[in-house]
């Protein structure tokens, strides 16, 4: 939009700290080690932040799957090096886990991490 609120092309260098969210599609998942590593490949060089949508094609559109989806995640952090994951929690308009099952989810990842954290810095 340009000053006078009309739409406008725009013409910039980018952005480099921009990041890539991976959602999977109808096809498949895209948040495992073998995708990741395409994805890296292709942007070699600029190490774009990685963010994955544990939700829409990387659940199968199924909510219920999303927190299957972030266990793997979490085991294969190592490997993929990911910066952030989405969960779809209280949504309007989609299928969602609810903020109960997300809160002892996120909880339950917390105290994973914690103890992973300890098991590899001793």
């Amino acid at each position: 939009m340009g000053q006078k609120g009309l739409p406008c092309i725009v013409h910039s260098h980018g952005n480099p700290l921009a990041h890539i969210i991976l959602r999977g599609s109808n096809k498949g998942t895209n948040y495992d080690a073998e995708s990741i590593q395409q994805i890296r490949q292709q942007h070699q060089g600029k190490l774009p932040a990685l963010l994955i949508d544990c939700s829409h094609g990387n659940s199968s559109k199924d909510p219920l799957k999303q927190p299957l989806v972030l266990q793997q995640i979490i085991e294969e952090r190592h490997v993929t090096q990911v910066r952030g994951v989405m969960l779809e929690s209280h949504l309007v308009d989609d299928g969602c886990l609810g903020w109960n099952k997300t809160e002892q989810l996120l909880l339950d990842v917390a105290e994973q991490l914690s103890e992973k954290t300890l098991a590899f810095s001793a």
